[in-house]
């Protein structure tokens, strides 16, 4: 007798034909490393090849799953991060012979990430595949790994999230500051999420709730500021509070305020501080008396407070 298949590929041994036994039977072994359906055809070569009509037909399944041989990948490996743009991940599960594996459930899972892990398909289909996507608000680079009967999958998939485009600037400065003193201003472009919108190349220019306010030149951010810029030379004349406000040329929409920024001053001018008397004529009788103002000014007119003053006279003998 011979066993021959169909369209198989599975293994027969013995390979040759082989004599029935007393009992009129041959017994042939087979095996698969193929995940199929094979039809087994017995012919008896002693008899003008005469086939056996009833025919044996065995289903070799996929063995467990590999985790060598199994797969996670992306559609695309960079999303912006803006809850919208999603990337599909597929999980497809084998076994050590490279079988797809179906009915499986799957557990895809993040490292450190933020994303928004969604199932589509968290059960392997008959191709060994299971399907999510995934999202996120934080721009943040993302590994994921699958999981399933136990079996960590070793290959992973890496998606970066992207931020973006600029909506708002964040401006930082110290909250005080010395009249007429040079100080620095921090502008960082941040998009919808808070990320920093590190391809933003727009042109910045900074303005003041102080009117003496001395401002550096617009700004245009490149690539490389990766979405911060810090402008030098910032100087505020006008004590109190005070403000610096960043704002894109061409699209006023994008703006921001820096927090409050206290001016003070502390050094006296004597060209700008005064010294007036309420009347310039008084009787010598010991009664009438003028009253003398001093008033202590920075030089940006600021007045100059917890000073002490004292009034002299020249030779004169006034009791002041």
């Amino acid at each position: 007798m011979k066993l021959t298949q169909g369209s198989g590929s599975s293994i027969i041994l013995p390979a040759d034909s082989i004599i029935t036994n007393s009992e009129g039977k041959a017994v042939f072994i087979v095996s698969s490393t193929k995940a199929e359906k094979v039809t087994y055809i017995a012919i008896d070569i002693t008899d003008g090849n005469l086939e056996i009509t009833q025919k044996a037909e065995i289903s070799f399944t996929a063995g467990a799953v590999n985790a060598g041989q199994s797969t996670v990948e992306a559609d695309k490996t960079t999303v912006t991060a803006n809850g919208m743009d999603s990337a599909s991940i597929t999980v497809t599960l084998k076994d050590a012979y490279g079988n797809p594996i179906s009915v499986i459930t799957v557990i895809l899972s993040q490292d450190t990430g933020n994303s928004t892990i969604e199932a589509v398909h968290s059960t392997s289909r008959s191709d060994g595949t299971a399907v999510f996507t995934v999202k996120n608000t934080t721009a943040e680079q993302v590994t994921y790994t699958a999981k399933a009967n136990g079996i960590n999958v070793n290959q992973t998939v890496t998606v970066s999230f992207l931020p973006g485009p600029a909506e708002i600037f964040i401006v930082e400065a110290e909250g005080t500051q010395k009249a007429g003193t040079p100080f620095s201003v921090s502008v960082t472009a941040k998009d919808k999420y808070g990320n920093t919108a590190t391809g933003y190349t727009g042109t910045v220019q900074l303005t003041s709730s102080d009117p003496k306010a001395v401002l550096p030149e617009s700004y245009t951010f490149t690539a490389a500021d990766q979405g911060t810029h810090i402008f030098g030379g910032v100087i505020l004349k006008t004590a109190g509070e005070q403000s610096v406000t960043a704002t894109d040329v061409n699209n006023g929409l994008i703006f921001g305020v820096s927090g409050k920024i206290t001016v003070s001053t502390d050094v006296f001018d004597t060209g700008k501080s005064e010294i007036m008397a309420d009347k310039t004529v008084v009787t010598a009788d010991g009664v009438d008396s003028a009253t003398i103002t001093v008033t202590l000014s920075d030089a940006y007119s600021n007045p100059v407070k917890d000073k002490t003053v004292t009034l002299d006279q020249d030779s004169g003998t006034s009791v002041i």
